[in-house]
């Protein structure tokens, strides 16, 4: 879903009919104060009610696997993990991270693989200055983030929470995924973290949950994406106004 702060693109999620009842509802609830979040978007429109019939929903009976033993099993995926170096200088593989951020990487994957809130803040405070166009993340926040995610790919590839797998994936694919490039840039300037897409991801269990909860998750890739698009088309309109940051996060 797209973010309700601190990016530098809006997109309004309010859905169009059947659903404007709850739309009213937005107007006379607490929702705009004293911070709006997806998670409390999600709330309102009672999206946390509904359930996707799909086996691929729940999370996994029993303990998590053992995510260290996991990625030695697969060195692909492993060797394509990485995160930026001290300075951003260059970027470290899985195998060559200091201890904590492996230890990181395991917690968000112990409580994704259980369906466990992770509890990020969402969006992370925007370090740029508000009459700017960018989003700036502080390095715990941009880390925290990134990892979150990497874990979420992990667990549905691992845990086969979806009926199709990643393991033949080009190399571009694989980057999508694993790489911090593919979403952050490492700002020389303020010793900050540049968000390098058009609105910053959502916590993947926050986005997970949407997705399930409106059975976007299709028997396939192609449907799954086809589902998702269905939804934007009907349901999205684009932000109003100037593109600055106070009238983005507005919207």
């Amino acid at each position: 879903m797209a973010s309700f702060a601190g990016t530098h693109a809006r997109f309004s999620a309010f859905p169009l009919r059947p659903f404007e009842h709850e739309v009213q509802m937005h107007w006379r609830c607490g929702f705009c104060s004293p911070t709006p979040t997806r998670r409390t978007f999600l709330a309102v429109l009672g999206l946390g009610a509904v359930c996707a019939s799909t086996r691929f929903a729940c999370a996994e009976a029993g303990p998590p696997p053992d995510l260290a033993r996991e990625l030695n099993r697969r060195p692909r995926i492993a060797n394509a993990i990485t995160w930026f170096a001290a300075a951003a200088a260059n970027q470290l593989a899985y195998a060559q991270w200091p201890a904590a951020w492996k230890q990181e990487l395991k917690q968000f994957f112990d409580l994704l693989w259980a369906g466990q809130p992770l509890n990020l803040t969402d969006p992370p405070p925007n370090q740029s200055a508000p009459p700017a166009n960018s989003t700036l993340l502080s390095a715990d926040d941009a880390r925290h983030l990134f990892l979150a995610l990497v874990a979420q790919s992990l667990v549905v590839e691992i845990g086969r929470r979806v009926p199709w797998s990643i393991e033949h994936d080009n190399d571009a694919s694989f980057t999508a995924l694993f790489s911090p490039t593919e979403m952050l840039l490492f700002d020389r300037g303020t010793g900050f973290y540049r968000v390098n897409w058009s609105g910053i991801a959502a916590p993947p269990d926050v986005a997970y949950h949407f997705l399930r909860t409106q059975a976007l998750i299709g028997p396939t890739r192609r449907a799954t994406i086809e589902k998702l698009l269905h939804w934007c088309t009907a349901r999205l309109v684009h932000f109003t106004g100037n593109t600055s940051n106070a009238n983005l996060e507005q919207q």
